[in-house]
């Protein structure tokens, strides 16, 4: 069986994609022919700097500007196209999305792909000389500005890492695709001492876990005239901005950041922590459904992988906004690991077991009793963790938050997961608050 190199430039530096892709040819001794190149087309002339023998049927141009899911689709098309003719691949990309997305094709196609990351073919920036802000990439009152506009209507404070999205998706050239400086380690940092050194954005906390917020300097430098979550002129030199109170003085009704989104951020950014709200559920009655039907036929690690996969083939139009669009179902995999991990309510033999590297491939026969209800308690726990604030009054939100949902069923859910929390002693009701037992 023959291989297929597919190697992804799509997130390299600009200027640099001709010699990582040399660097992979020389160092693996690929000829023309053995390997597949995926570039965006201003990466071209690159391309072919890099390895100009290569057959123009081997180059696969992607759009300018293509976003992470976009590119992550492209390649997963490319890999099918291989493996349908038999061939193995192994990939190699910058791209998280991308790695993600092999990782689970893998377990769909096993020992027949493989996956390099690119970071070991390329030299990067010099060490220790620090990034300094680029004029001619754009005036820093520009970018200040950009900044405050994105943080007007995030949840306050927000993850570090959830600024460049918001940005780029106002002006694609935050995007770190978009130029060499961009994609250079340490953008973001740069950009928001811009906005730190006047005042606006305050940071909390050290790497990688920082929080942001917008400061009341900050939001009084907004420009004027804007409506919350809209992207209108305001009155500050004709600039694109975002305010949270429209220009009749008091808070526009709607304006007030949602808790239940505040609670989502933290548990995205902060641990990686799902909550892939619907899709967590559906996974959980996939994994009842297969232990009820199949006792003792599936490890822990099948069972899991196993019922995501199901949900996946027969769930994906019922349960997601765009099934047409790439879903990290690995990340969900990774995610459910983590919660059985937290909280052990798999059972093999009598006895409860974990996916740890001498556990994970026992047979499990049989779940713990309100199973589901205790792995969505890890949820909770890690909220409190984390140092988010949980009250009684909180309880819709966190319905939200890890239901999707607002309505009575859900709220009765969160209720029942915080009720075995307190009646197991994991956490106090202290004056109506949430607390961990000291």
């Amino acid at each position: 069986m023959t291989q297929k190199w597919v190697i992804d430039l799509t997130r390299a530096w600009a200027g640099t994609e001709g010699d990582v892709l040399a660097a992979v040819v020389d160092q693996n001794r690929l000829s023309p022919g053995t390997f597949k190149v995926i570039c965006l087309l201003r990466q071209l002339p690159a391309v072919q700097r890099g390895a100009p023998t290569t057959p123009a049927a081997d180059v696969a141009n992607v759009p300018n500007f293509t976003n992470a899911v976009g590119v992550e689709n492209f390649v997963a098309q490319q890999v099918e196209q291989i493996l349908a003719r038999g061939e193995t691949v192994k990939i190699l990309s910058f791209h998280a999305n991308v790695k993600e997305r092999v990782l689970y094709m893998n377990t769909q196609y096993p020992g027949r792909i493989h996956f390099e990351p690119l970071n070991r073919y390329s030299q990067g920036g010099l060490p220790g000389e620090p990034l300094r802000w680029d004029e001619t990439f754009m005036p820093e009152e520009e970018a200040v500005d950009a900044v405050i506009s994105a943080l007007a209507d995030a949840p306050s404070p927000m993850h570090k890492t959830s600024l460049r999205p918001r940005l780029a998706a106002r002006d694609p050239r935050f995007d770190k695709g978009y130029s060499e400086f961009t994609s250079k380690a340490g953008f973001v940092s740069v950009l928001l001492s811009l906005a730190r050194k006047r005042g606006f954005v305050e940071v909390i906390g050290e790497e990688p876990g920082q929080l942001i917020a917008l400061t009341a300097t900050g939001r009084a430098a907004l420009p004027e005239g804007t409506a919350t979550g809209s992207r209108q002129v305001g009155g500050r030199g004709g600039r694109v901005g975002l305010s949270r109170t429209p220009s009749g003085g008091s808070p526009a009704h709607g304006s007030r950041i949602r808790k239940s989104d505040q609670f989502i951020d933290i548990l995205r950014h902060e641990g990686n922590f799902g909550p892939f709200q619907e899709v967590r559920t559906a996974v959980y009655q996939e994994m009842e459904k297969q232990v009820t039907e199949h006792p003792g036929e599936f490890s822990v690690h099948d069972l899991i992988c196993k019922a995501a996969s199901v949900t996946r083939d027969t769930r994906s139009n019922e349960l997601l906004h765009d099934p047409e669009k790439p879903f990290p179902w690995s990340n969900v995999i990774d995610f459910i690991v983590r919660l059985v991990n937290r909280r052990a309510v798999l059972i093999s033999d009598g006895n409860l077991v974990r996916h740890t590297w001498t556990e994970m491939a026992k047979e499990v026969d049989a779940l713990d009793d309100d199973w589901q209800l205790k792995l969505d308690g890890e949820l909770v726990l890690f909220l409190l963790e984390n140092g988010t604030p949980v009250s009684v009054h909180d309880i819709g939100d966190l319905a939200g938050a890890l239901y999707n949902s607002h309505n009575p069923e859900s709220r009765r859910r969160v209720i029942e997961v915080v009720r075995l929390l307190l009646e197991e002693n994991r956490v106090i009701d202290q004056d109506s608050d949430l607390k961990l037992p000291a």
